[in-house]
């Protein structure tokens, strides 16, 4: 996130939601953003995370950095957004392209928050990451979050400018809740209903202090930049389907 990550989150089981990716300037150094596995070879993140500076992935991994589980695999092409321009203009996507599959199973990605009740106004989320926590700098190890998203017009009023409704959504806004510093590119999800799955409705883009109350963060509404994953990243699986 710009200027900030999970904050009052709590640790996230081993086994739970492997797909989280770190992004890394080297193999075993710190992640300093976050991002979500979306196809075999394709990670979703935040383009103002910089292409210049994803040189690799840690995919399944606990830990903040080191190579103590999971798999570290070298990023082989960044592609950012066409329209991105900077954050706060929306389209905060990049696309990153792996040397090789990764063995964790993607994350499924909503296909339209108009025709379902993901990414809607007052669903729960769950953000994710390694990023500042009330306590430190950023977490060892992964902590996650449940956040109510917000009514675009509503944020609008309450963050004092216009965000880019198409492009993204807010969420949080709950007192000690929240992304933070070092969340940036981090997914965004919700559950769907019966199962232990989750579709990626977010990514985490800016915000202002952590965790105060009546203060969402912003995030790149994952649906809009469907054309663009589309047109790189084969393989990504959608939710709902799309009809026959």
């Amino acid at each position: 996130m710009v200027g900030e990550q999970v904050y009052g989150g709590i640790e996230m089981p081993r086994i739970e939601r492997p797909w989280l990716v770190g992004i890394r300037a080297a193999r075993a150094s710190n992640s300093f953003c976050g991002g979500a596995l979306i196809a075999p070879t394709w990670v979703l993140t935040a383009a103002h995370c910089g292409p210049n500076n994803a040189r690799f992935v840690s995919i399944g991994s606990q830990f903040l950095r080191g190579e103590r589980d999971g798999e570290r695999i070298r990023v082989k092409r960044a592609i950012v957004h066409p329209q991105y321009v900077d954050p706060f203009e929306g389209n905060d996507f990049m696309l990153l392209e792996l040397e090789r599959a990764s063995v964790y199973p993607p994350v499924a990605v909503i296909r339209s928050h108009e025709s379902s009740q993901f990414g809607r106004p007052n669903a729960i989320a769950t953000a994710m990451g390694w990023g500042a926590t009330e306590t430190a700098d950023n977490s060892d190890q992964r902590l996650k979050v449940k956040l109510r998203v917000w009514d675009t017009a509503i944020c609008e009023r309450t963050i004092g400018f216009d965000i880019h409704d198409q492009s993204s959504l807010c969420a949080g806004g709950e007192l000690n809740r929240d992304s933070c510093q070092g969340d940036s590119g981090g997914p965004l999800v919700q559950n769907i209903p019966g199962t232990f799955f989750d579709v990626l409705i977010g990514v985490v883009s800016f915000g202002g202090d952590c965790g105060v109350k009546g203060q969402p963060a912003v995030y790149g509404r994952v649906s809009s930049a469907l054309d663009f994953i589309y047109r790189y990243a084969p393989g990504v699986r959608i939710f709902p389907p799309r009809p026959l």
